[in-house]
Formats: C-alpha cells, sequence, structure tokens
C-alpha cells in the first residue's frame, strides 16, 4: 500500500500541551520569535508545526517558535500535522527536524541526544543509526552534559567556542578550570590558547613558559598597541582606524597599478579610470 503525505489540520493553539522536559530547547529565543512573527504576520506558514496525541492530549513535537510567533500575533489555530507515534520515535522527530531547520547549540543537541539513549533499549549504537551518525560523534556531544555549568552555559550562548571548550573541560584542578572558563567567557578563547592552558596545567616543568594572563588576573590591564597598515595608495604607514575597505574590479586595480608604476609623482589620492569607449571608424 502506498505510503501518502502527513494530513495537515488546524488546531486550536489553547488545545496543545508543550513539555519543556521533552522539547530539546534550552530556552525559547525572542528575537528568533519576534522574526518569524513578523514573516506570518503576511505569509502563510509553509511548514505546518508536528503534535502527538498523549495521554494529556496533543503535545508538541517540533515547532517551539513557530507556535510561539502564532500565539504572539494573537492566532487562535496554527496549520499542524498530527502523528500516531512512541516516545522514542518522537524524539527521533524532534531532533532531526531541528538538526535541519534550525540551528541547535552543542548544548542542546546533546539533551536531545541524552533523551533519545535514555528512551531507546539498544542505546547508543540504535540512536546513531537513526540519525545516521557515527557513535563517535554521538559521544562527543553526550560528553557536553558532564561539563561545568559555567563551560556548558559559555557553549550555549556561544562566547566559548566548542572546540576551545572541549580543551578547557580537560584542565585540572577544578578551580583552575573554574578560573580559566571565567577568562574564556569573559575575553574569549581560541583552541590554540585553551590547548597552552591545558598544556600548562598539566606540566611537571616547574619553568615551563606560562600561558597568556586576561584581565580577569591583571585588573588594569590595557593593550596599548597600536596596530598600523600600509596605504595601498601612499604606500604610508597609516592607523589601521583611519583606513577605509574599498571594493575594485580587477580591471580598474590593473589600470591604478600600470599608473603607480609609471609615475611616482602621481597624486596619492587615486580615482577609478574613466571608460573610454574610444572614437568610431568612419570609413
Amino acid at each position: 500500500m502506498p505510503e501518502t503525505d502527513p494530513v495537515v489540520s488546524q488546531v486550536r493553539i489553547a488545545s496543545i500541551n508543550i513539555n519543556d522536559d521533552n522539547n530539546g530547547r534550552l530556552c525559547l529565543d525572542p528575537r528568533r520569535v519576534v522574526e518569524l512573527a513578523d514573516v506570518l504576520a503576511q505569509e502563510p506558514l509553509l511548514h505546518p508545526i508536528t503534535l502527538r496525541h498523549t495521554t494529556t492530549g496533543l503535545t508538541l513535537v517540533a515547532g517551539r517558535h513557530r507556535l510561539a510567533a502564532y500565539k504572539k500575533l494573537g492566532r487562535e489555530t496554527i496549520p499542524a500535522t498530527i502523528l500516531e507515534c512512541d516516545d522514542a520515535t518522537e524524539a527521533t522527530l524532534r531532533l532531526t527536524e531541528n538538526l535541519q531547520r534550525v540551528t541547535l547549540s552543542p548544548v542542546e543537541q546533546a539533551r536531545q541526544l541524552a533523551e533519545m539513549v535514555s528512551i531507546n533499549d539498544q542505546g547508543v549504537e540504535a540512536v546513531a543509526l537513526r540519525l545516521a551518525r557515527s557513535v563517535d560523534w554521538i559521544l562527543d556531544r553526550l560528553d557536553i552534559l558532564t561539563w561545568p555549568e559555567a563551560l556548558s552555559n559559555a557553549v550555549h550562548t556561544k562566547r566559548i567556542p566548542l572546540a576551545a571548550a572541549k580543551l578547557l573541560a580537560r584542565i585540572q584542578p577544578p578551580e583552575l578550570r573554574e578560573q580559566r572558563i571565567h577568562d574564556a567567557a569573559a575575553h574569549g578563547c581560541s583552541a590554540a590558547t585553551a590547548r597552552l592552558w591545558l598544556q600548562h596545567a598539566h606540566s611537571d616543568d616547574p619553568n615551563a613558559e606560562p600561558p597568556p594572563v586576561f584581565s580577569s588576573q591583571i585588573p588594569d590591564f590595557q593593550i596599548s598597541e597600536t596596530v598600523r597598515v600600509i596605504c595601498a595608495g601612499c604606500n604610508l604607514m597609516v592607523k589601521i582606524e583611519e583606513t577605509e575597505l574599498q571594493r575594485w574590479c580587477a580591471k580598474c586595480l590593473s589600470s591604478i597599478r600600470a599608473a603607480q608604476n609609471s609615475s611616482r609623482d602621481m597624486s596619492p589620492m587615486l580615482t577609478p579610470p574613466v571608460y573610454d569607449p574610444g572614437q568610431p571608424d568612419h570609413d
């Protein structure tokens, strides 16, 4: 029997239950809700939300921001696809849609993956198969749930990149790790810097060169060096804040460089060459 497309129905918003424990999102993004509401005020919803029947009624599977946008617009109903499925299938559908349609933070991915593993009898291998991901990728994300809360929060809010966070999580003792997480969240931290911190923390050499230090450890720390660059027109060193980025096509750049090479006494205030089609031939 051929498969049929899911039926889309208009569902009363007031009748929809939201299970925050299973939603997978750490929080709603207010800006995303406002952006969606602005669009949906003028256009129809192209991707209906997904619901399922549970013992408490219709429960949201996917579409938290779309539902919030409809609520913001004061709508009473919303297009929805209603499924009959078990908890494991619901978790798979939710995570798959979020991975495809919405940029989940690594922390949100970890939470949803943990839910899937907990309700799947065959564990990580079965979840990896369902999502077409490697077991190593699943375990890598699940490891985030063992990190200190300050570190996972900084990754979720994009104050610390994931690559750096993986290194910071390995720093011992915990007191030093806490300090490094604070520095990284407050002032930024690349994976290269985090690797230096990790190596220094685990070094047995008392003469090892100390890693970079940020202002949380030196209250009066200031950057005093002025960055200078070479002006492309006059070849003088100038402050970078006194320069502007200009876009030139290859033809104009070639003309300018040719003029610079032919006359060193020309004004540095160069202008693009004027297009001259030339005079037509009169036979």
